[in-house]
């Protein structure tokens, strides 16, 4: 669904164009993700961003693009705010951005949702329980050794909490 999103999203960006995805699996993370990126940044030197699918794979492309000499030609864009990632963006090396889910709300409702379909009941609608989230670049990163990044700005234990209860 993230891919769908992000696409249409790119599709109407109006100064935008876009590029198929390269698909790989968790094996080619550390096997050949780095270089398939490095060759497609080479034969598509147009190129100024990539998104990255989520944070942990990452690492090999940003190692990737700083070994063959690209990590100022492009800038990479990934998803969760894991520190590792938080990192690259602070010392701008190559990525530029994540989008950082609140973890401990993504926990908290992950519990939710397999909770309800333990009770038979449906899970929550939209799917996704709308997961708060914050893009964090080089202007908002947070300092090293911080406990999450973000943080979604409202009590939602309270309210799930409340979901929770039973007559007793």
């Amino acid at each position: 669904m993230q891919e769908v999103g992000r696409l249409k999203a790119l599709e109407e960006c109006s100064g935008c164009t876009t590029d198929g995805p390269i698909y790989f699996t968790v094996a080619s993370i550390a096997e050949s993700l780095g270089e398939e990126v490095v060759s497609y940044v080479r034969t598509h030197p147009e190129v100024e961003y990539i998104m990255c699918p989520y944070d942990p794979a990452a690492p090999a492309m940003v190692t990737a693009l700083e070994t063959a000499g690209l990590a100022d030609q492009v800038k990479l864009v990934s998803l969760i705010g894991n520190e590792q990632n938080l990192e690259y963006i602070r010392n701008g090396e190559v990525e530029a951005a994540t989008a950082a889910y609140d973890q401990r709300y993504f926990g908290v409702a992950s519990f939710d949702q397999a909770m309800r379909v333990l009770a038979g009941e449906k899970p929550f609608e939209p799917e996704g329980e709308n997961t708060p989230f914050q893009l964090i670049d080089a202007e908002n990163a947070p300092e090293a050794g911080g406990e999450f990044p973000f943080s979604a700005p409202f009590d939602y234990m309270t309210e799930f909490e409340k979901l929770w209860k039973t007559e007793g």
